[in-house]
C-alpha cells in the first residue's frame, strides 16, 4: 500500500482528486489499482482496509498507457489517510507493475450530476432526470450493442430520449458544463431497458436479433433449454449483422419454442414470411426446425413448415 496523511480541515467543501496511472496485467482484470480514504487508526489486514469494497475507485490494468482518473471527494474533514493499493487479482503473490503520477487535490469547481433516474419508459422513449448545479449538461447514451455513445446538450435536468429501439438495454451518463473552462467529472452510469411492442402493426417487420431476443418469449416443450442471442460459434456465424438467434444442446430430448410478438395482419392482403436458417445434425432425431402459427392466444398451433437439413 502507498499512502499519505492529508489534513482536509473543517470545511466539507467538495474537492477533486486527480491523478495519472498505468499498469500491466497478465490477463484482463488481473491487475487492480484501488483508491481509499480512511481514518488513521483503521486496521490494515493483508495490506487491505477492513472493507476493501468500500473504495473511491477501482481501476483495471489493461495496457501500459497512461490514464487520467478524477474522483470527487465530498463531506471529508479532518486528517485522513489517502491509500493507493495495487494487487494481482489473477492469483499468485506477484504484484503486477503499476505506476501513479501527478496526484492533485483541489477545490471542485463543477459538481458532477447525481441521482440519475429513468421514468416513463416506453418501447421507443424514456425520460432521464438527474440533479445538478451546472449551467448546461451533456447527456451520453447508447444501447449495449452500439459501438459508441450518442451525445446531446441540454440546460434542463429532465430530458426525453426518443427514437430508441424496443426491447433494448441502454446505458446513460451525464457531464455538467459550468463554464468555458470548468466541467464536471462524469456521473455514475444508469442502465435501463425499453419495453417491447405488444402487437406489431407496421410492416415490413424485420428481426435480426441484433438487440437480443427479449421481445420474443420462449415455451418449454420438453426439458428446459433456452434460445439465445449470440454472435455465433464454431458451427454458425450470422447470415448478416452481428448476432443471430441460437439454440444448442447435445440432449436431443429437449425442445423449446421461440415465440414472436403478436402480429396484426388486418391490412395485409397476402402476408409472407422469410428467414435464414442453418442446422447441424448427425441423425434423423437431430436438427429439426418447425415453424408454427396460431390465430389467437388460446387457439391451437398449426404447423406451417418444417426443415430437416443436417450439417447445413
Amino acid at each position: 500500500a502507498f499512502y499519505r496523511d492529508i489534513n482536509f480541515g473543517t470545511n466539507d467543501t467538495s474537492l477533486l482528486l486527480k491523478f495519472d496511472w498505468k499498469g500491466k496485467a497478465n490477463s484482463p482484470y488481473s491487475g487492480i489499482l484501488r483508491v481509499y480514504i480512511r481514518d488513521l487508526n483503521e486496521t490494515i489486514t493483508n495490506n487491505l482496509p477492513i472493507n476493501p469494497n468500500d473504495n473511491l475507485g477501482t481501476f483495471y490494468s489493461d495496457d501500459t498507457s497512461w490514464h487520467t482518473a478524477e474522483i470527487e471527494l465530498n463531506n471529508i474533514t479532518g486528517i485522513k489517510r489517502l491509500y493507493f493499493f495495487a494487487y494481482n487479482n489473477g492469483g499468485g503473490a506477484l504484484v503486477l507493475p503499476s505506476a501513479i503520477d501527478n496526484i492533485n487535490i483541489n477545490i471542485n469547481q463543477c459538481l458532477k450530476p447525481t441521482n440519475l433516474a429513468a421514468t416513463n419508459i416506453t418501447n421507443g422513449s424514456v425520460d432521464i432526470s438527474f440533479n445538478g448545479t451546472s449551467n448546461s449538461y451533456i447527456v451520453y447514451y447508447k444501447s449495449l450493442l452500439d459501438t459508441g455513445y450518442t451525445s446531446l446538450v441540454t440546460t434542463d435536468t429532465l430530458i426525453t430520449l426518443t427514437s430508441l429501439i424496443a426491447g433494448s438495454t441502454y446505458s446513460v451518463y451525464v457531464r455538467g458544463i459550468c463554464d468555458s473552462i470548468n466541467s464536471s467529472i462524469f456521473s455514475d452510469t444508469l442502465n435501463f431497458s425499453t419495453s417491447c411492442i405488444d402487437t406489431i402493426t407496421n410492416f415490413p417487420y424485420t428481426e435480426g436479433f441484433e438487440n437480443g431476443i427479449s421481445c420474443w418469449s420462449q415455451q418449454y416443450i420438453l426439458g428446459q433449454i433456452n434460445w439465445l442471442s449470440s454472435e455465433g460459434d464454431e458451427y454458425y456465424t450470422p447470415h448478416s449483422g452481428n448476432r443471430l438467434a441460437y439454440i444448442y444442446c447435445w440432449d436431443y430430448s429437449k425442445k423449446t419454442k421461440l415465440l414472436s410478438p403478436t402480429f396484426d395482419f388486418t391490412y395485409l392482403a397476402s402476408p409472407t414470411l422469410s428467414f435464414y436458417h442453418r442446422q447441424v445434425g448427425d441423425d434423423e432425431d437431430w436438427a429439426w426446425l418447425k415453424v408454427y402459427y396460431r390465430v389467437s392466444q388460446d387457439s391451437n398451433w398449426i404447423q406451417l413448415m418444417n426443415f430437416y437439413n443436417p450439417n447445413n
